[in-house]
């Protein structure tokens, strides 16, 4: 039975899921619980990666949409062991805590929003209706569980998180290019990397339209728009007529993974809102660039991504 459980929710997470594993040696000692939802192949690249990596076949679990009543099962049968996640506040991460009663909580980044100052990862559970289910149920409160928190892992070195037990992992994505099969083309005059702010209700879709099209008319040539798997066809319709030029593009794998893989062929990227920006910087100096755009509540965001070296567009 595995000592080490990596609860993985989305195809970013098992990227820096395998990288602690391969840092701390547990590798082979590791099983990955991966829930897909209904985005099966955004994960297959990733759970490749993982594999590759020396964890077994049968160490790499993954459950879809509909079978969340198994996972829990599967965590039981793991009781005891060290619970690895990046959101410990989803009342699905909830249940997995319960029912594997972990002896130890290591957390590591969701993204940008570890690292925000404000927002989801910040706040307590403070509405009357969520704390009377999570007593009802014997669910534990956001709170406590970060109390619980043995160590944090974050890829985002010299900025504060809202975990004071942090160390940093680098995030290891395997050699790309050597597994890219992406043919030599043109180059991309720029990249603008998509977010689900409007899916998310952070922005109207109209504003985010017009913000997209203030940053295409800086630059010239080609300019790819590369789509987030929450992005909605509404949302890439209306793209599309109204900006009928940009390239719009769905990757199969994590957006940091493509733009590594045509690294030599990207002149400038581009993003409002996106964790992808903070990832990339540092393998493109001075090629980076977010782009303001007021979201509901507010943020912080942008004072962090020019402590990172990202130039900001107004």
């Amino acid at each position: 039975m595995s000592n080490h459980v990596f609860f993985c929710l989305t195809p970013f997470h098992c990227h820096i899921a395998i990288s602690i594993a391969k840092e701390l040696d547990i590798v082979r000692q590791s099983t990955f619980l991966i829930i897909t939802g209904k985005t099966e192949r955004s994960f297959i690249s990733p759970i490749s990666r993982i594999i590759k990596s020396g964890v077994k076949n049968d160490s790499v679990i993954t459950f879809g949409k509909w079978s969340g009543g198994r996972a829990l099962f599967f965590l039981i049968k793991h009781r005891g062991g060290c619970f690895y996640s990046a959101n410990i506040k989803k009342l699905y991460s909830r249940l997995a805590i319960k029912a594997m009663n972990p002896s130890k909580i290591v957390t590591f980044d969701d993204g940008f929003g570890n690292i925000s100052g404000a927002g989801y990862f910040y706040t307590k559970d403070v509405n009357i209706f969520k704390r009377a289910f999570l007593a009802i149920t014997g669910l534990p409160e956001y709170e406590h569980l970060v109390s619980k928190v043995s160590k944090h892992y974050s890829i985002y070195p010299n900025l504060d998180n809202v975990y004071d037990v942090t160390e940093y992992i680098s995030i290891s994505y395997c050699d790309v290019k050597k597994e890219s099969q992406q043919e030599p083309g043109e180059r991309y005059d720029m990249v603008f990397v998509g977010s689900p702010l409007y899916e998310s209700d952070l922005v109207k879709l109209d504003i985010e339209m017009e913000k997209i099209e203030e940053v295409v008319s800086i630059f010239s040539g080609r300019i790819l728009y590369l789509c987030h798997p929450r992005e909605s066809e509404e949302k890439l319709k209306k793209l599309h007529t109204y900006l009928p030029s940009l390239e719009i593009y769905k990757h199969h794998d994590i957006a940091e993974i493509f733009l590594l893989e045509e690294k030599d062929k990207i002149d400038a990227i581009v993003g409002f809102y996106s964790s992808v920006l903070f990832n990339i910087s540092s393998e493109f100096p001075k090629m980076v660039f977010g782009k303001k755009i007021e979201i509901l509540g507010g943020s912080t965001i942008y004072s962090k991504m020019a402590e990172s070296g990202i130039s900001i567009l107004e």
